[in-house]
């Protein structure tokens, strides 16, 4: 970790003097140069968050094995098996087992996206480096919303890869027919699939950045967010009756928008309008949010 608190600090003294150089001799400087000094120290400030988290090791590998490693072991074993018994193992192409593959992978993306957002909310803060950063000039609400891009950045370029391995991979290895019918794997169904993968994981990613700067802590917040999206979910989910009161939890209203590629055969009551799942992720998202920056405002460092 000490090699990675360098480059922070180093990005951050050149924003302090950029901020710094419209006074003393340059106190005449246009109003487009301090602008263009303004943009240079908020590119510094996001620069820094994304090398700082890329650069914890451990938290980014684990990411990339929960995503692209899980997929492609498991793609691998499905394929070898079809190859060695073809009457046996289905081809990996087909609905069952991409929504197999996509399902796992969204809970593991959410996990991996979990982890690196919580990393990215309290990594400064613990361990001790938010409080040299303040001491910069900076608002505290520019840290946090650049940590926040850093970690939207480095899930997608973690996720999106990955979804595309996974949907080429099964488009070639799928049935005959490419608009689907029968069994076969279509590419509306990947796109649908791959869309509520990206919404999984960026949901439970941001709630876990929140709750992490709501907590100061990083197990906390870990804990939280995967009792809210295994057991209370599941719990939820589980129940016959009262589907409103349910549905106004975040963890329910995503697992009921999952699309029926990923379940096939599921009775899972499904929310009828989009607008009203869209309310209730947008609230969570922003209660998180709200919640979360204000807490960092606040806390003593």
């Amino acid at each position: 970790m000490a090699d990675s608190k360098k480059p922070i600090y180093t990005l951050m003294e050149t924003a302090r003097l950029s901020e710094n150089s419209g006074t003393g001799e340059q106190a005449d400087m246009p109003a487009s140069g301090a602008t263009l000094n303004r943009n240079a120290a908020k590119r510094s400030v996001f620069a820094s968050s994304v090398y700082v988290l890329r650069h914890r090791r451990g938290v980014y590998v684990t990411a990339w094995v929960l995503t692209f490693g899980i997929v492609f072991l498991v793609s691998m074993v499905l394929e070898i098996l079809h190859i060695s018994d073809p009457h046996r193992f289905g081809p990996l192409g087909t609905m069952n087992k991409f929504g197999g593959l996509s399902s796992a992978l969204g809970f593991f993306a959410s996990v991996a996206g979990v982890l690196l957002a919580t990393a990215g909310a309290v990594g400064t803060l613990g361990t001790g480096v938010l409080r040299n950063l303040v001491a910069t000039g900076r608002s505290r609400m520019s840290f946090f919303f650049a940590d926040l891009g850093a970690v939207i950045l480095v899930v997608m370029q973690i996720i999106l890869p990955t979804l595309v391995i996974l949907g080429v991979a099964s488009y070639f290895l799928r049935g005959h027919n490419f608009l689907g019918g029968g069994g076969e794997l279509s590419f509306p169904d990947i796109l649908r699939a791959d869309l509520w993968i990206l919404l999984e994981v960026f949901v439970w990613t941001i709630l876990a950045f929140g709750l992490a700067n709501l907590f100061g802590s990083r197990s906390i917040a870990i804990g939280v967010t995967l009792l809210g999206e295994l057991v209370i979910t599941s719990l939820l989910s589980a129940f016959s009756s009262y589907p409103g009161w349910r549905q106004a939890f975040v963890g329910v209203t995503l697992r009921q928008m999952t699309p029926a590629a990923l379940q096939p055969g599921a009775t899972l009551n499904r929310i009828e309008t989009g607008w009203q799942a869209a309310i209730v992720i947008v609230l969570w998202l922003i209660a998180a949010l709200f919640l979360g920056a204000r807490r960092a405002m606040s806390r003593e460092l």
